[in-house]
């Protein structure tokens, strides 16, 4: 920043086909804001909320801009990653400056409603599974079972021979190979129609291996096991069911 106090307009988004992430994702909006301004001092011109309904005009992202330019003010977009089961927000915008605002830690374990066009029971949910960036892997529990003493293993071995360097000798990686194995974690319980955040994809890297998570679990009194395969190459869909 050039020490000049900052004029924006902020533009919110909401998904209310899904309230539970579009309430989650407002408050996480907000806080994404406030903490924007901490570090770049300056002023709230107008704020505007889009309701998102998938492949319809943005009419509110337009008044946004409008306002912008009338004020001349900067347009603040506190969140550009997907809302619910909607598509990441790659904005075009050039007829006036933009900032956005970075995208909010998450840590292992962070819980979030499940996605309402989840396969129904256990299934991996990828958010970003579209796009070649990294993608949050979470476990979505569409059912109405709460589940306990979850457990999870990730491990990758190689999908192909690797031959792009030459070590002068046999020991190539090969099909099967161990690339990750992470010890077994425990997460806490994961309640009814709610995903949990258990690792993250990156198609660059991961893309190479095949991934295995397989997730142990207590429902109504029982132990049960569950588990999927991923890879290799890019993620295939939004969801891939457990079994």
């Amino acid at each position: 920043m050039d020490g000049r106090s900052q004029r924006v307009v902020v533009y919110f988004r909401s998904r209310p086909s899904e309230p539970g992430f579009s309430d989650q994702a407002l408050t996480e909006q907000r806080t994404a804001v406030a903490s924007w301004l901490s570090d770049n001092p300056g002023s709230v011109v107008d704020e505007y909320i889009e309701s998102e309904i998938d492949g319809m005009p943005r009419p509110r992202l337009a008044d946004a801009i409008a306002k912008c330019k009338a004020s001349n003010a900067s347009l603040l977009i506190p969140r550009a990653e997907a809302i619910g089961s909607g598509l990441r927000f790659e904005h075009r915008i050039v007829s006036v400056p933009v900032f956005v605002a970075p995208q909010a830690a998450r840590e292992i374990g962070h819980v979030i409603p499940c996605p309402h066009n989840a396969f129904a029971g256990l299934s991996l949910y990828f958010p970003d599974y579209r796009g070649m960036r990294a993608s949050p892997v979470y476990l979505c529990n569409n059912a109405e079972l709460q589940l306990e003493n979850l457990r999870l293993s990730i491990s990758e071995v190689t999908s192909k021979i690797d031959t792009s360097t030459d070590t002068g000798s046999m020991l190539l990686p090969v099909v099967g190979d161990p690339v990750r194995a992470n010890a077994p974690r425990v997460l806490p319980a994961l309640p009814p129609f709610s995903a949990i955040l258990i690792d993250r994809y990156d198609p660059m890297i991961d893309g190479e291996a095949i991934a295995s998570y397989a997730i142990s679990f207590t429902a109504r009194g029982q132990q049960e096991q569950t588990a999927a395969l991923v890879g290799p190459g890019a993620l295939p869909s939004r969801f891939i069911k457990l079994s």
